[in-house]
């Protein structure tokens, strides 16, 4: 992991082996309590969480559609895009995403899914910001950084393009590096 500073915000740099660690110790703290029968990941930061965790614990996996953030600008309130389109009644079921900041999302997953009338439903997340305002069952760390996980590292390159903030000296910082022929790449 690495850490840099952009515009007054510290950014945590996450690459794969990262977050396949943090992975497995979610699953370490949610696999003795709680045994789904579905996997649900909310899209599209919970998805290679939502793979990770389905797959150690041998179960289906299905997603939720969220739209929230563009990068660190907020939108007023999630808007659910696409919600199950298969029967979830009676069914256990563990809801994962990648990071609870203000909570909206999951809120509104939960809520989606309450709905759907499963039979037990708990909320699995790597990360958890301290203002938050929905606890899940089980997370690995809470932190007050903007996590930049490396499924995200080309939307973060494009911001930073667009914000005329993409010196090639902060970008090597970042994991990524403007190549001789000026076309930006993920290292």
């Amino acid at each position: 992991m690495k850490r840099v500073s952009l515009d007054g915000r510290r950014l945590a740099i996450l690459d794969w082996p990262d977050v396949s660690k943090l992975c497995l110790k979610l699953w370490l703290k949610a696999s003795g309590r709680f045994n789904p029968d579905l996997v649900v990941a909310v899209l599209k930061g919970g998805f290679p969480v939502g793979l990770w965790l389905a797959s150690l614990y041998g179960k289906p996996l299905a997603f939720l559609q969220i739209k929230h953030y563009r990068w660190w600008h907020r939108r007023s309130k999630p808007v659910l895009l696409r919600g199950l389109s298969f029967q979830v009644e009676g069914l256990r079921v563990l809801l994962v995403d990648d990071v609870v900041d203000s909570g909206e999302t999951l809120k509104l997953a939960f809520s989606h899914l309450k709905l759907r009338k499963v039979k037990a439903l708990k909320a699995a997340v790597l990360h958890v910001k301290p203002w938050r305002r929905f606890q899940p069952d089980y997370y690995v760390k809470e932190t007050a950084d903007w996590i930049v996980y490396p499924w995200e590292k080309q939307e973060l390159l494009l911001e930073l393009l667009r914000e005329g903030k993409a010196s090639g000296k902060f970008l090597e910082k970042l994991g990524l590096e403007i190549s001789r022929s000026a076309s930006p790449r993920l290292v």
